[in-house]
Protein backbone atom coordinates (compact mmCIF):
# COMPACT_ATOMS: atom_id res chain seq x y z
CA UNK A 1 0.00 0.00 0.00
CA UNK A 2 3.00 2.32 0.22
CA UNK A 3 3.59 2.44 -3.51
CA UNK A 4 2.83 5.38 -5.76
CA UNK A 5 -0.75 6.61 -6.26
CA UNK A 6 -1.87 8.73 -9.20
CA UNK A 7 -4.85 10.93 -8.40
CA UNK A 8 -6.77 13.85 -9.80
CA UNK A 9 -7.54 16.41 -7.11
CA UNK A 10 -9.98 19.09 -8.23
CA UNK A 11 -8.98 18.42 -11.84
CA UNK A 12 -5.19 18.46 -11.27
CA UNK A 13 -3.43 15.12 -11.86
CA UNK A 14 -0.57 14.34 -9.50
CA UNK A 15 1.50 11.44 -8.22
CA UNK A 16 1.61 10.78 -4.49
CA UNK A 17 4.02 8.47 -2.65
CA UNK A 18 3.19 7.82 1.01
CA UNK A 19 6.07 7.09 3.40
CA UNK A 20 6.40 4.89 6.45
CA UNK A 21 5.72 7.98 8.58
CA UNK A 22 2.39 8.41 6.76
CA UNK A 23 1.55 4.76 7.47
CA UNK A 24 2.38 5.18 11.17
CA UNK A 25 0.17 8.29 11.25
CA UNK A 26 -2.64 6.16 9.78
CA UNK A 27 -2.18 3.46 12.43
CA UNK A 28 -2.19 6.03 15.23
CA UNK A 29 -5.32 7.73 13.86
CA UNK A 30 -7.02 4.38 13.15
CA UNK A 31 -6.61 3.30 16.77
CA UNK A 32 -7.95 6.63 18.04
CA UNK A 33 -10.94 6.66 15.63
CA UNK A 34 -11.61 2.90 15.94
CA UNK A 35 -10.94 2.24 12.25
CA UNK A 36 -9.64 -1.13 11.09
CA UNK A 37 -6.02 -1.96 10.38
CA UNK A 38 -4.29 -0.85 7.18
CA UNK A 39 -4.65 -4.28 5.52
CA UNK A 40 -8.17 -5.14 6.64
CA UNK A 41 -10.50 -5.44 3.63
CA UNK A 42 -13.16 -3.28 5.28
CA UNK A 43 -10.65 -0.46 5.89
CA UNK A 44 -8.56 -0.41 2.71
CA UNK A 45 -10.33 2.55 1.07
CA UNK A 46 -10.09 4.59 4.26
CA UNK A 47 -6.43 3.64 4.64
CA UNK A 48 -5.55 4.51 1.02
CA UNK A 49 -7.41 7.83 1.22
CA UNK A 50 -5.70 8.72 4.51
CA UNK A 51 -2.25 7.81 3.14
CA UNK A 52 -2.84 9.97 0.06
CA UNK A 53 -4.06 12.88 2.21
CA UNK A 54 -1.15 12.58 4.65
CA UNK A 55 1.41 12.46 1.82
CA UNK A 56 -0.16 15.54 0.20
CA UNK A 57 -0.03 17.36 3.55
CA UNK A 58 3.61 16.36 4.10
CA UNK A 59 4.58 17.70 0.67
CA UNK A 60 2.58 20.95 1.10
CA UNK A 61 0.17 20.07 -1.73
CA UNK A 62 -2.90 20.09 0.54
CA UNK A 63 -3.43 21.94 3.81
CA UNK A 64 -6.97 20.97 4.81
CA UNK A 65 -8.08 18.39 7.35
CA UNK A 66 -8.79 14.76 6.47
CA UNK A 67 -12.53 15.41 6.78
CA UNK A 68 -12.20 18.36 4.37
CA UNK A 69 -10.19 16.16 1.99
CA UNK A 70 -13.02 13.62 1.89
CA UNK A 71 -15.40 16.14 0.29
CA UNK A 72 -12.93 17.29 -2.39
CA UNK A 73 -13.28 16.17 -6.03
CA UNK A 74 -10.82 13.25 -5.95
CA UNK A 75 -10.37 10.56 -8.59
CA UNK A 76 -8.05 7.61 -8.03
CA UNK A 77 -6.37 6.97 -11.37
CA UNK A 78 -3.91 4.27 -10.31
CA UNK A 79 -2.72 2.66 -7.10
CA UNK A 80 0.07 0.35 -5.96
CA UNK A 81 -2.37 -2.56 -6.38
CA UNK A 82 -2.61 -1.73 -10.11
CA UNK A 83 1.17 -2.00 -10.41
CA UNK A 84 1.18 -5.36 -8.59
CA UNK A 85 -1.50 -6.77 -10.92
CA UNK A 86 0.41 -5.63 -14.02
CA UNK A 87 3.60 -7.25 -12.72
CA UNK A 88 1.80 -10.47 -11.82
CA UNK A 89 0.06 -10.74 -15.21
CA UNK A 90 3.13 -9.88 -17.30
CA UNK A 91 5.25 -13.03 -17.79
CA UNK A 92 8.31 -11.01 -18.86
Amino acid sequence: MLGKFTIALNGETMEVKPTMADAVAYETTARRRHWGGIDEPTSQMTAATFLIWKALQRTDKYSGSFDEFLVEDIDLISSPDDEEEATTLDPM
